[in-house]
């Protein structure tokens, strides 16, 4: 049946019925029993594990790709506020077929959850035009360096490694930055 015992103190093991096998229980919170249940080495204790790795893990990629994909094809909506109160749609970049790096709007939300869930950060490059923003570049956030500097204005400086190998700084008027729940 399951791995996970469905709550209480029981313990130890499950006897699911006459003749069947008795199977030991993984608690929750037996930490190097779930990694090992998950097929994660054992000897892997404190050392850092990096997107590569941990993707190889078929209950990480899975995890990954489900939420990614059911938050990315959620309706995205935009609306203005207009002075007389009411509100209207408004049509977004990512409402043209190629939207930013030639990605549909579910590539693009998609790649700004995987870099949530495996990062805890994304980070988007804004371009705008006259009018505004009209582009949100996603950045690999392992690329992007982040310092406390109060002479910028939202007291963050962000230095990006871009892929030509020169270093880019940017402040929180061209680089957004979305933080994932912290601890």
């Amino acid at each position: 049946m399951g791995w996970f015992s469905r709550g209480g103190a029981g313990g130890g093991k499950r006897r699911e019925g006459p003749g069947t096998e008795e199977r030991a229980l993984v608690p929750l919170s037996d930490s190097p029993a779930l990694l090992a249940l998950l097929g994660v080495p054992a000897d892997v204790d404190g050392a850092s594990v990096s997107r590569q790795q941990a993707l190889t893990l078929a209950s990480v990629y899975r995890a990954v790709s489900l939420i990614s994909g059911s938050v990315a094809t959620l309706p995205l909506r935009v609306w203005r506020s207009n002075p007389d109160g009411t509100r209207e749609e408004v049509r977004s970049f990512l409402d043209r077929p190629t939207g930013p790096l030639g990605m549909t709007q579910v590539e693009w939300v998609e790649t700004i959850m995987v870099c949530l869930l495996l990062h805890g950060n994304a980070y988007l490059v804004r371009e705008h035009d006259g009018r505004g923003t009209n582009a949100l570049f996603p950045v690999d956030p392992q690329a992007v360096h982040v310092e406390w500097d109060q002479s910028y204005p939202d007291g963050r400086r962000y230095t990006v490694s871009m892929a030509d190998g020169r270093q880019e700084t940017f402040d929180c008027r061209r680089l957004v930055h979305i933080m994932g729940p912290s601890a």
